[in-house]
């Protein structure tokens, strides 16, 4: 079968096809994909003339008369509007668009139903180009390309398309009620809405519905590639949306009829377990890279990386890096293993072993004269740090061996970053905190948090071990890990104090809570926020409250053992895996077809067994909202323990950093999106 990263090159080396003479003008989610498979050298290497941003203020030069275009969007919205003001500011003989969007999504966004003729649909969007180029004699063409997937490491990847995809919580219901009921003509058609689970497709709003049905159209165009039908699983109420809409796709039923193998997809709601992500307990190289370093701009999934020290001109002015390492590998090297394997597979200190074995071998084959230093087994930023020096200017060296000196730099600036050594700090408090919601006799969490906030708010702000977005994360750690299980005296007395400390240091609040809070700050809208944080970390913790199996996500200890963190995905894969094949109550299987008949009426005279996820050699888990490298590695320890024969393949919307687990739950409108 293939690969993810396979399925992928096949898409992108079509659209290199189209690209000889063209500028190419492409989105960010799409400029994001590529920069995954490949990057922009391949664009020019396929003979386009240009790459720019997919901008109304851009346009192509009186000489170019071949223009291209890549979004994921639909076309009959905002990017079809930049399209016509781009085409109309140039000089195109010859239009392509490409859109990841299947022509059943196009036609519901433009008319509200998925009813109707597509094809010549698309028709008349390729007579819009040919009246936006001014001439109906030239030449227009849209491509449907399901351009989907960036696969980070070996058997992971991520939709950056779909990056802002997070899972409903309890407090989004009355604004889904209320939008939904603000459509409806009369009083019959209007809802109410008590809980999530209430909630059906067609009660989101029309952008989240179009969300999840262009998620369904690029999640169909994979399986397609893979040649596989699938069992669908959910569980999550988000997971269900996306399960139904896959399920009733209409081109994924007529794949379902001819694909040759078969698969299982389970969906998960990240918001079942956000203690995991926030935690900074990380078990992986690339989860700490990710964590400590900054994001490359205008990306969600990969790092920025300063390589400025190889170069021979270095900038004194200022630290702004002009060109920016990263994680991605180019696109010479797209067949070959990645590097960042070595950043999710093995632990933290066989990780930098491997990370330094590797340039240590690259020095060598380029006739660097490396000279081994430091302890064996022990690998120190200097002992990184040594070998990349011998590359310092010496392009010839640099241009074959870039993807591991990015790794090792990233490595190395991570592991001697300021933020590394603080690590232990705030992970000896979570540690405590899970001691304390393990045993019933200790104090309240709350109560610790509180003392540790009014403890850290006393001091000058170069002695804090802890800052405010620290508690932040350790509040939403314990909320998802407890269920919640605070009194309201504790609770108001922790918004009284924090509410303080806010108004104390509001000139120089820490990044999460600066961008929670915003620039107008005053004791009214502190309130108002921190009563709001309040009720998401209520919703937090009763987010597992309709699971059996998996309604905890820790493991209480005894007199011999402590408690420990039992992470949401380790258990689902454990169970699936589990040879006993015991019943998974809590993964529930999207039934469909002839399988409703069997199991509600025929099945009652047959011994049909229950579907379950292990029953293909193909198993999906794709996590709404987020996935952590250490989770990543986490699975495919399980796997590899299991020694089964299923393979296993991680996706998700995102890398999850600890902020944006922290952002996404407590600030971002997770109800209505923009395309």
């Amino acid at each position: 079968m293939k690969s993810i990263g396979q399925c992928s090159r096949e898409l992108w080396e079509k659209i290199e096809t189209k690209l000889n003479h063209g500028v190419v003008f492409i989105d960010n989610a799409c400029a994001e994909l590529l920069h995954w498979n490949g990057g922009m050298n391949r664009f020019l290497s396929a003979g386009a003339q240009d790459v720019r941003e997919f901008s109304s203020f851009e346009s192509g030069n009186k000489s170019q008369m071949k223009g291209v275009f890549i979004l994921s969007t639909p076309l009959y919205d905002v990017g079809g509007d930049i399209i016509k003001d781009i085409i109309t500011s140039s000089n195109f003989q010859y239009v392509i668009v490409v859109s990841t969007v299947g022509s059943h999504v196009h036609l519901y966004n433009k008319t509200g139903s998925t009813e109707g003729d597509e094809q010549a649909f698309m028709e008349k969007y390729e007579e819009k180009l040919l009246q936006w180029m001014g001439n109906m004699n030239y030449t227009a063409e849209i491509m449907i390309l399901p351009l989907f997937t960036a696969e980070i490491s070996s058997g992971c990847f991520v939709t950056p398309a779909f990056s802002s995809l997070f899972p409903l919580l309890s407090t989004d219901v009355k604004r889904v009620e209320l939008l939904h009921n603000s459509h409806c003509l009369n009083k019959a058609e209007k809802k109410t809405f008590d809980e999530p689970s209430d909630i059906e497709n067609n009660h989101l709003p029309k952008s989240y519905l179009t969300l999840l049905k262009m998620f369904a159209s690029g999640l169909n165009g994979l399986l397609e590639s893979l040649d596989v039908k699938e069992d669908i699983y959910y569980i999550g109420h988000t997971s269900r949306c996306l399960a139904n809409e896959l399920d009733l796709y209409p081109p994924a039923r007529n794949r379902r009829k001819v694909a040759k193998g078969k698969a299982s997809i389970v969906f998960i709601d990240r918001t079942l377990d956000l203690c995991t992500p926030v935690t900074h307990q990380y078990d992986c190289l690339l989860d700490k890279i990710i964590n400590i370093l900054p994001k490359l701009p205008g990306h969600n999934n990969d790092t920025l990386i300063n390589m400025s020290s190889l170069c021979s001109v270095k900038n004194e002015v200022d630290e702004t890096v002009i060109e920016a390492g990263c994680l991605a590998r180019s696109s010479q090297s797209l067949s070959q293993s990645s590097p960042i394997n070595s950043l999710v597979t093995p632990k933290v200190k066989e990780g930098l072993m491997d990370v330094n074995r590797q340039l240590v071998e690259s020095a060598s084959n380029v006739k660097l004269p490396v000279k081994l230093s430091g302890k064996p087994g022990r690998v120190t930023p200097n002992v990184l740090y040594d070998t990349l020096n011998l590359f310092r200017a010496n392009y010839s060296a640099i241009q074959p061996n870039l993807d591991i000196l990015q790794v090792a730099m990233a490595t190395a600036q991570t592991i001697s970053h300021k933020k590394h050594g603080n690590l232990d700090n705030i992970v000896s408090v979570e540690k405590k905190i899970l001691q304390m919601v393990g045993d019933k006799d200790s104090p309240s969490i709350l109560s610790e948090l509180t003392k540790i906030l009014k403890t850290e708010s006393q001091k000058p702000k170069s002695e804090r071990i802890l800052n405010l977005d620290d508690i932040l994360s350790l509040l939403m750690f314990s909320y998802s890990l407890s269920g919640a299980d605070f009194s309201e005296d504790e609770e108001n007395q922790f918004q009284a104090d924090l509410i303080e400390v806010i108004m104390e240091e509001k000139e120089d609040l820490p990044p999460i809570l600066k961008a929670i809070i915003g620039d107008t700050i005053n004791r009214s809208i502190v309130m108002a926020i921190v009563e709001d944080i309040w009720c998401k970390l209520v919703a937090i913790g009763t987010a597992r409250q309709d699971l059996q199996q998996f309604s905890s996500v820790y493991e209480r200890g005894g007199i011999m053992a402590p408690t420990e963190c039992k992470p949401l995905l380790n258990q689902i894969i454990e169970e699936i895996l589990n040879p006993a094949k015991t019943e998974i109550v809590d993964i529930k299987y999207k039934q469909s077809g002839m399988k409703d008949l069997l199991k509600s009426g025929f099945g009652l005279f047959m011994n049909v067994s229950k579907p379950r996820p292990s029953d293909h050699p193909l198993l999906l888990l794709y996590i709404v909202g987020g996935v952590t490298p250490t989770e990543v590695k986490h699975i495919q320890d399980i796997v590899h323990k299991s020694k089964t024969q299923i393979q296993v393949v991680i996706g998700s919307t995102r890398l999850l950093r600890n902020t944006d687990a922290i952002l996404s739950s407590l600030s971002a409108d997770n109800v209505t999106f923009q395309s």
